[in-house]
């Protein structure tokens, strides 16, 4: 699928600009509708993030004849921190890191699920993240009052930062990461979550 860069509505940028949500509008072959796309670009990189904005801006103002320069004529450019924030409930806190990550299992055949990790001043989370209209969410029947695109966080998993015991990297790959939480329970065993971090994708299992 192809678009022309006049038909950029909108860009949303992720939280600590770990994606984009470009938004088209696009004639219909016959010039009587309007089809609405959307596309989200993980790159789990702040700089390719940043990168991949500047260039999307000048190649869309390049594409525009009747551009001059006026703010007002540009691709709306809007952020999701609100909506991010509101997800994790903690006002008081102030989100420290977040990376975006794909759950694994080891055992069973259950598909890698996409996830998000958030490290807070006091908290560290594990979120569900979804797409509005990527056939992650389940009612799918309210996506046409929705833009689509639009991100939905569920908290899967959270402890406070007293019940991380350990932190440590695998010999075989500094990639991958162990986080070990202490139990609430003092007759159940710790809970992991095995972490391997990438520069594009992040892989994430808890056992």
């Amino acid at each position: 699928m192809r678009h022309s860069f006049d038909c950029l509505r909108g860009i949303v940028i992720g939280f600590q600009f770990q994606r984009l949500c470009l938004q088209f509008s696009v004639p219909s072959p016959k010039g009587d509708s309007v089809l609405e796309y959307s596309y989200v670009i993980l790159t789990s990189n702040k700089m390719r993030t940043i990168s991949l904005l500047q260039k999307l801006q000048a190649h869309t103002n390049d594409a525009r004849p009747d551009y001059t320069g006026d703010p007002k004529s540009n691709v709306l450019i809007e952020n999701d921190d609100k909506v991010f924030l509101d997800a994790l409930g903690s006002k008081a806190d102030v989100v420290l890191h977040y990376h975006i990550l794909h759950q694994i299992w080891r055992r069973g055949d259950r598909e890698a699920a996409r996830r998000s990790f958030v490290l807070t001043s006091s908290r560290v989370f594990l979120l569900d993240e979804m797409y509005s209209g990527d056939g992650t969410i389940p009612d799918e029947k309210n996506v046409s009052r929705k833009k689509l695109g639009n991100i939905s966080l569920t908290v899967i998993d959270s402890a406070s930062l007293s019940r991380v015991s350990e932190i440590r990297a695998a010999n075989e790959d500094p990639r991958l990461i162990t986080l070990v939480l202490q139990s609430q329970n003092k007759l159940k065993r710790a809970h992991r979550w095995r972490s391997l971090l990438e520069h594009i994708l992040g892989l994430l299992s808890t056992t």
